[in-house]
C-alpha cells in the first residue's frame, strides 16, 4: 500500500504586546493535560510533512499568526509546546479552536 505524504506550510508566528494587534489571543501552558493543542517548532519556513509546526519570525511583514501570549482566562486556545514534531496533535475536540489555527 503506497500511502502519499502530503506537506503541509509550516506556520509563520509572530508575537505582538498589543491584544488588538493579534490574530491569535494564547496561553501557553506546562502542564499538556491542560491544552487544546500541541504544537511543534519548525526549524525553517518551509514545509513540513506535519500540520501544527509553527515558526516563529522577527518580521512581522511575513508572519500568518500574530500571537499575544495571555493568561488562560483571556485565551482564545491553550498551546503546549512539544520537542518531536511527531507529538504535534489536537487534543480539544471542538472546532472552534481548530478554526483558530490554519
Amino acid at each position: 500500500m503506497n500511502v502519499e505524504k502530503r506537506s503541509v506550510r509550516v506556520a509563520i508566528v509572530y508575537q505582538v504586546f498589543s491584544l488588538a494587534d493579534a490574530t491569535l489571543q494564547a496561553h501557553i501552558t506546562k502542564n499538556p493535560h491542560l491544552a487544546d493543542v500541541w504544537i511543534s517548532r519548525a526549524t525553517n519556513r518551509g514545509t513540513s510533512i506535519r500540520p501544527l509546526c509553527w515558526f516563529f519570525t522577527d518580521n512581522r511583514a511575513e508572519a500568518s499568526i500574530r500571537i499575544y501570549l495571555c493568561s488562560k482566562g483571556l485565551s482564545q486556545i491553550s498551546i503546549f509546546f512539544v520537542s518531536d514534531a511527531t507529538q504535534a496533535k489536537w487534543i480539544s475536540k471542538a472546532s472552534e479552536h481548530r478554526r483558530l489555527i490554519r
